[in-house]
């Protein structure tokens, strides 16, 4: 024990990434003694009396499985061979509470120097905003319209820089399989994907003054979107090899019209209309040949 903490002396008393040094250290520990806590949970159980290749396989395949997990719920890629010619990765995030920001600083300050001047003139805010029409609007009309985007700047400063027009969580699973060298389909090999998408903000209810409701935001449902590819490899020439790849995205030909921003009725229901559509990519072929020297 004393020379653990030696090993981790100077991680202690100079951190060089602040706390989460000392976090990582305690982790790094943490970690060492459940592996060790195995031993004394094989030796208090059936397990003693099992084979010790079987404790050994146990142990490697639930590791792999809760690794993979972890990796996937904190962003990290995980890898697995699951034989030999078969490939599986899988990675995922979830969005965190973020940071907030200032949002608006440069136009709040503009406004708060040149709204009172604009205001206190009542004869130029009468003045119509494209010269000899009165169909276009006033400059106190675009004053007002100034006025309310300031406060909608106000209504969401305190939300998170990440929360807006971002999905909740994501994940991404890729799977590959090549057929051996003696099967009959060698030089083979298929593939898939998932691109899978939380909901997402797409925007907010709106007040009577038409200033956004921070708390009520409208959501965007979660989707996902498959891809495969079958692939045929062979060598033509001593140094000259030949691929050829068949690509196929949105496979399920799903998601081609995908709502992007949606904004309140303004009715005093506050429900969402959908104000601008993603068009994706709807089901695609692509086909290539490469030579390589």
């Amino acid at each position: 024990f004393a020379g653990i903490v030696l090993a981790f002396a100077d991680g202690i008393l100079h951190p060089a990434a602040g706390p989460s040094t000392s976090l990582g250290d305690a982790l790094g520990v943490a970690a060492g003694a459940l592996w060790g806590a195995t031993t004394i949970v094989v030796r208090a159980s059936k397990l003693s009396e099992a084979p010790a290749a079987k404790t050994l396989l146990y142990q490697l395949a639930v590791s792999a499985v809760m690794l993979m997990v972890m990796a996937a719920g904190t962003g990290q890629i995980a890898t697995a061979n699951l034989t030999p010619t078969w490939r599986l990765t899988v990675n995922g995030s979830k969005r965190g509470p973020g940071k907030t920001i200032e949002r608006g600083t440069l136009l709040r300050g503009y406004l708060a120097q040149y709204l009172p001047l604009w205001k206190a003139n009542a004869a130029w805010l009468s003045t119509p905003l494209v010269e000899g029409s009165s169909g276009g609007g006033t400059i106190a009309s675009a004053v007002g319209r100034l006025e309310n985007t300031l406060a909608n700047f106000n209504a969401l400063a305190g939300l998170p820089t990440d929360s807006l027009f971002a999905p909740e969580w994501s994940a991404n699973l890729i799977t590959s399989y090549d057929f051996s060298s003696v099967a009959r389909l060698r030089g083979i090999s298929v593939g898939a994907s998932a691109n899978l998408r939380g909901p997402t903000v797409i925007g907010f209810a709106e007040t009577a003054a038409g200033v956004a409701i921070a708390d009520r935001p409208y959501y965007a449902k979660e989707f996902a979107t498959t891809g495969a590819w079958i692939t045929y490899r062979r060598k033509l020439f001593d140094k000259v090899n030949w691929r050829l790849q068949l690509n196929v995205r949105n496979v399920l030909d799903e998601n081609k019209l995908f709502p992007h921003r949606a904004v309140d009725r303004r009715d005093g229901t506050n429900r969402p209309d959908v104000a601008i559509y993603r068009l994706n990519e709807p089901r695609a072929f692509m086909l290539t040949s490469n030579l390589s020297f």
